[in-house]
Parts: C-alpha cells; sequence; structure tokens
C-alpha cells in the first residue's frame, strides 16, 4: 500500500482510502452499537440501534455517485475532440457499446424479472414493478460482476509471463 511506504499517492487513492475507512466505521458501528437489541413489536427479532445511520450513509454514497457520474459526462462531453482514436483504440464506438450494451442489459433484466409476489418474514411483497426493478437491479449486478470477472482473467491469462 502506497499510503504505507511513503510514495506519493493521488488524490483518487486518497478518496478511496478515505471512504473505505469511513465505511468500516459506519459498518462496525452498525455491528458493534445495539446490534442486538430487541425489536419491540417481536423480540425474535432484532432492531440494530444504528440501522437509520447506515441507511443514510449509503443514501448519501449512491447520491454522491451520481452526482460525480453526472458531472463526469457533462465535463467528458464538453471536453470531447472529435478523434474517433486515441492510442489506437476506437474511443467513440466503445463508449456507444459500454452505453448500448448497458441500456440491453438493464432492459432485458428487467424484462426477465419475475413479478411475482413473494413472502418474507411473514409479509406478502405485491408490488410487481417494484419486484422487477429489484430483480433488474440484481441480475444486472450479477452479470456484470460476471464479466468483469472474465475480463480480469483474460487479461491474466494474456499477459502471464
Amino acid at each position: 500500500m502506497a499510503f504505507l511506504t511513503g510514495k506519493s499517492v493521488g488524490t483518487s487513492k486518497r478518496v478511496f482510502y478515505a471512504l473505505i475507512a469511513l465505511t468500516l466505521v459506519v459498518f462496525g458501528a452498525f455491528f458493534l452499537v445495539g446490534y442486538h437489541r430487541p425489536y419491540e413489536e417481536n423480540p425474535a427479532f432484532s432492531a440494530p440501534a444504528l440501522t437509520d445511520a447506515l441507511l443514510v450513509f449509503m443514501l448519501l454514497l449512491v447520491f454522491v455517485a451520481v452526482v460525480v457520474t453526472l458531472w463526469s459526462v457533462a465535463k467528458h462531453v464538453r471536453c470531447r475532440s472529435d478523434v474517433g482514436t486515441e492510442n489506437l483504440v476506437p474511443v467513440r464506438k466503445t463508449a456507444f457499446l459500454v452505453i448500448a450494451g448497458t441500456v440491453v442489459l438493464l432492459l432485458g433484466a428487467f424484462l426477465l424479472a419475475p413479478s411475482s409476489a413473494i413472502r418474507i418474514n411473514a409479509e406478502n411483497y405485491e408490488n410487481a414493478f417494484w419486484l422487477k426493478v429489484a430483480g433488474m437491479f440484481v441480475a444486472a449486478s450479477i452479470v456484470m460482476i460476471l464479466v468483469a470477472l472474465c475480463a480480469i482473467f483474460y487479461d491474466y491469462v494474456k499477459h502471464r509471463r
């Protein structure tokens, strides 16, 4: 780790390390402070004391990620050059394929996601739209993780010395 060796660390790595530290603190507090507090309506379940803090933290991270993404896209569109390739990589074609692939993946996952009612903790969840949206994100996440793992494996095999 660069921060332990005294070498220069870029801003993005500092932000990354700060996010990891903050996440560890929030999750550590969630599990260590009042985690086994019994739920008032049914003592068989637990009601962690810092559930609200964890939810606010996660929503804040999602909000910041969306803002940074929108800012990055706007900056890229504003500063984009008309050159089609950069370092022999077809930039526009790659960007279009990534965007189109993501949209197709999300739409396909939404259409294939089940919409039947499910039962969790003796409570029925019957809203078909939100069940499909949740299923879409779960399926799309799994596919994207598998694609990333395949890319890592391919790169490892291709560049193994």
